[in-house]
This record gives structure tokens, C-alpha cells and sequence, in this order.
């Protein structure tokens, strides 16, 4: 078995291209707000948005329930599918799952959704829903984009936080990005570190060279005051110093014994209403022009309860020269 299946070839054609990313972060990272922010569907409570996917024009957004942590009650995940009117810029309610998996021999459920990606080998969005606590356990669900019917596809003895789809493996975080596995059916590999806490993040391009595979992913996280023994004495938006996106180049060897993570860009985000735009969702596309012209559009949700809405931003335009390579026009 191949640790790292290759990509389907529809893979590349659904993500930004990796060259456009990596221009836009050289180029200083200029965005601007594309419309005012729209708010979420009342029909249903967000809680706690932990993970946003957008296919064609729909919206998927994983979210956790906090009171579950106080109350057997309220261990409930959730995957909420929305409509996204783009002339009108407003968001309709589809359908919803509830996501709790009762863990047998620990009295628990696994009901905490993390961050999601999609995965065009299996047709579905891939979601990790752990036990609200670190070091718990993890199933690692397929949702079905049309139905949101679910299907298990691996567990594992940890918490993970956000996922990156590769192939037929699985890239996960733990609790707070303290580290990075490769999962499969078969085998588990700790691959170290990651530079930073990420929240949620999203597969962009892989490809094989010298015995090495390189992945590279678009990431959201926040830059924290101290431990979490000042989490206790400060509010949320004190807690919290700052937030960033990041280009990371994850290199793997062929026998997955030496792995290096690099950053290969990165950008502090704005401020909304005390808290940065990647304290929760991130997602992102590539809206092309013409032939030759194209901009990124970056989806963040970073409030919860009440105050979820929408967010979005347009990168200027990049061309596309003979050599295959962007520039800012």
C-alpha cells in the first residue's frame, strides 16, 4: 500500500491554483471586503462554527453545541447545508444533520465536529467529530453533499481539530494543532509539529518528486496571550492576540520517517467585532475572468450563536502569463 494515494484529477480543477496562493502572499496579501456580511439562517441555532466548505452554490458549516461540555443534554454537533443566492447575497437553509456517536466503554459521545474538507475520491465531505476534550477519541466521517447521510470511515485514539484531504489518507491536527498524523485505514504516522494553531484548513495541491510528496494547504489560526490558565482571566477577544491565514508546504518522505513543514506565506487578517476573521471557518475559490485573468475569494465565520454571518473577501486580479505564472494586474 502506497502511504499517500495520489490525487483524483478532478482534485486540482475544484481547489485554487497553488501558484495564484503563493503570488497573492507575495504580493503583500491586499484584499477587500467583496459584500457586506450576510447573516445565517435563524431556523436553526449555529453554536460554535468549527468547519466551512462551499460547493457550487452551497455552503456547508460544521458546529458544535459548547453547552455539551456542562450537559449530557446538549452533546449535539451539527452540519448545517445553506443556499447561497449570490445576486440577492443571502443564505437560505437546505437541510441539517445532528452528529453523536455514543463511544462504548466510555460513557461519552463524540459530538464536537472539526474543521472539513471535501474529498472528491469519496464524493464527500470529510469531518473528524471527537469527544469535547484533548486527547479523547475521533471518528472520521464521509457526508454525503446531496442527502448529508453519513458513513464511518476510520477512528482513532485522539482529538483532531481541522483535516486535510490527500489522496484516499487523511492529514489531521490535534487539539489546538499540537500535532500533525497521516491517517489511513491501515496505519497511523506522527509527522511532529505544526508551525502554528490552526483552526480549520483546506487542501490546494500535491505532487510527487524525488522520492517526496508535497502538500500544500491554505490554513486559518490565532496567535494566543500565554497558556490557558489566562484564558480564565481574560475574555475571549483579550485571550486571543491575533489571527493569520498561511500557505504551508508539508514534505513527506517516501517512508514517512522524515517530514518538514514549511510557511511559505502568511498573512494577519482584520479584526471583526474583537475577534479575527480565522478565530473559527475558513474556505476559499478561485473565480476566474476569463482565460487569462482571476482572483481569489477568501469565506471566513468567525462568531458564534447569533452573531454568525458571512464573510467575504476578493483579492485584486492576478493574470496569468505564458509561462504559466500570476501577476498582480
Amino acid at each position: 500500500m502506497k502511504p499517500l494515494g495520489k490525487p483524483s484529477p478532478r482534485r486540482e480543477s475544484t481547489h485554487p491554483d497553488v501558484g495564484l496562493i503563493s503570488a497573492w502572499f507575495k504580493a503583500g496579501g491586499p484584499w477587500h471586503q467583496a459584500f457586506d456580511p450576510i447573516p445565517f439562517p435563524t431556523e436553526h441555532p449555529t453554536h460554535h462554527p468549527q468547519g466551512l466548505v462551499k460547493i457550487g452554490n452551497h455552503f456547508y458549516i460544521s458546529t458544535v453545541d459548547k453547552a455539551g461540555k456542562r450537559s449530557s443534554e446538549h452533546q449535539n454537533g451539527y452540519v448545517y447545508k445553506l443556499h447561497f443566492d449570490s445576486k440577492k447575497l443571502r443564505l437560505t437553509s437546505v437541510a441539517q444533520k445532528r452528529l453523536s456517536i455514543f463511544v462504548e466503554g466510555e460513557a461519552q459521545r463524540e459530538f464536537h465536529p472539526g474543521g472539513m474538507d471535501f474529498d472528491p475520491l469519496r464524493n464527500a465531505i470529510i469531518i473528524p467529530l471527537s469527544q469535547y476534550r484533548a486527547h479523547s477519541t475521533t471518528t472520521f466521517l464521509a457526508l454525503d453533499p446531496e442527502t448529508l447521510s453519513t458513513k464511518e470511515l476510520l477512528a482513532d485514539s485522539d482529538h483532531y481539530g481541522s483535516i486535510i484531504c490527500v489522496g484516499d489518507a487523511l492529514l489531521a491536527t490535534t487539539w489546538h494543532a499540537e500535532s500533525l498524523r497521516l491517517l489511513t485505514q491501515e496505519d497511523r504516522y506522527d509527522l511532529g509539529k505544526m508551525p502554528a494553531s490552526y483552526q480549520d484548513c483546506k487542501f490546494i495541491h500535491s505532487l510527487e518528486k524525488d522520492k517526496h510528496t508535497y502538500i500544500y494547504a491554505l490554513c486559518g489560526g490565532l496567535h494566543r496571550k500565554g497558556s490557558i490558565y489566562w484564558k480564565a482571566k481574560l475574555s475571549l477577544p483579550e485571550y486571543i492576540k491575533d489571527g493569520f491565514l498561511d500557505l504551508i508546504e508539508i514534505q513527506v518522505d517516501s517512508t514517512l520517517n522524515k517530514c518538514k513543514i514549511n510557511r511559505l506565506g502568511s498573512k494577519v487578517v482584520d479584526i471583526i467585532d474583537g475577534l479575527p476573521l480565522t478565530h473559527n471557518t475558513l474556505a476559499v475559490e478561485q473565480v476566474k475572468i476569463d482565460s487569462k485573468n482571476s482572483h481569489l475569494r477568501f469565506y471566513f465565520s468567525p462568531h458564534d450563536n447569533e452573531n454568525t454571518k458571512l464573510f467575504a473577501y476578493d483579492t485584486p486580479l492576478f493574470e496569468k502569463t505564458s509561462h504559466g505564472h500570476y501577476k498582480k494586474i
